[in-house]
């Protein structure tokens, strides 16, 4: 299923496009045979603040309560988590305006904040991160974060890395090998069963999206 991005990481609960099309590998779940495993993290510094955000023109007095600034509703998963978006290639450039999807067409998987994912994707020799999106009190946001990683035939389990995503200063993106600290995360989340399936290290690399887009 594909829908808008203002529908996947806004929508009220009754829209269905709050299901991401990448699930989350199950606790205890077994390995599934015609996908891979991503293994990795996702980290921003500083921490995203979700709740609190002040915008201009405050929140809003319905009647029955004061809704949160830019009145958003955090509807299942939004609460602690990021939507991560993906696309088959890079011939569609990212676009971040207010309200408007970034891309027309793309797939995408919860991305904890602050956390370790493990998310079952398709069996492709490559697959692009564009970019993140998420809500606060204020609105929604998105980041682009233009990244490939890629995928052997045979693999099982691909470790990703950390993704550490730097918000202030000298913003940046830092692609970091933990393997070990992410399979004892593995262990510890209840995924005990995928430490005796065959890992590979393939760190996201970034990619450079505009010059790629522009030569289409």
């Amino acid at each position: 299923m594909r829908c808008s991005l203002a529908a996947a990481v806004l929508a009220v609960a009754a829209s269905g496009c709050a299901t991401p099309t990448w699930k989350d590998h199950l606790v205890g779940a077994a390995m599934p045979t015609d996908k891979v495993l991503l293994v990795g993290s996702f980290v921003t510094v500083p921490a995203i603040t979700q709740r609190g955000v002040h915008t201009p023109t405050g929140p809003t007095y319905t009647g029955s309560g004061w809704e949160p600034e830019g009145r958003v509703v955090f509807v299942g998963k939004m609460a602690g988590n990021a939507a991560a978006l993906f696309t088959a290639d890079l011939a569609e450039p990212w676009r971040s305006e207010a309200m408007s999807s970034p891309l027309s067409t793309y797939e995408w998987a919860w991305f904890p904040m602050g956390g370790y994912f493990f998310v079952e994707v398709p069996r492709r020799g490559r697959i692009f991160l564009r970019g993140i999106a998420y809500v606060t009190d204020g609105g929604r946001s998105t980041i682009e974060i233009p990244a490939a990683v890629d995928i052997a035939p045979d693999d099982r389990v691909v470790y990703v890395g950390e993704l550490r995503l730097v918000r202030t200063g000298d913003r940046r993106t830092l692609y970091n090998d933990k393997l070990p600290e992410a399979r004892k995360a593995a262990e510890a989340a209840g995924h005990g069963n995928l430490l005796a399936a065959r890992w590979r290290t393939s760190l996201f690399k970034p990619v450079d999206a505009t010059r790629t887009a522009e030569r289409r």
